[in-house]
């Protein structure tokens, strides 16, 4: 009885997860999602190249769904700051981090942003530099 309380997933949700599985469709779905996502990674990469190269190297881009950046010359969190207050969102792995006060990096992520508007943050973000 207790068992039936604490389920996480209904039956019917997880009998509807099968079938999609089996049928295909959930590999079809990977397929379509990692070339959607390796495209707004090709246009964030050249966008960065084009717009930032000066100001940043990318370090990491093997991350899935964010890339990692070097910032050469600019404090990680005044840029943070800046960003956020131009609608960019910019992260700071200083969590990461074994000695936080040595980090110039921050993080850019991707995965929700649509391929269109990717130009268009990058360009404030060189803004906020």
């Amino acid at each position: 009885m207790l068992q039936q309380q604490t389920q996480n997933c209904s039956p019917r949700l997880q009998r509807a997860i099968a079938i999609f599985m089996r049928k295909g469709y959930f590999e079809k779905h990977v397929r379509r999602m990692k070339i959607t996502y390796q495209k707004k990674q090709q246009i964030l990469v050249q966008t960065i190249k084009e717009q930032l190269e000066d100001k940043v190297e990318i370090v990491g881009q093997q991350g899935g769904l964010h890339i990692l950046l070097k910032l050469k010359n600019t404090n990680a969190d005044t840029l943070i700051e800046r960003a956020m207050k131009v609608g960019v969102k910019v992260y700071s792995p200083k969590k990461h981090w074994l000695n936080p006060d040595e980090v110039s990096y921050i993080i850019l992520g991707f995965g929700g942003v649509n391929s269109k508007d990717i130009v268009e943050r990058i360009t404030k973000l060189k803004n906020c530099f």
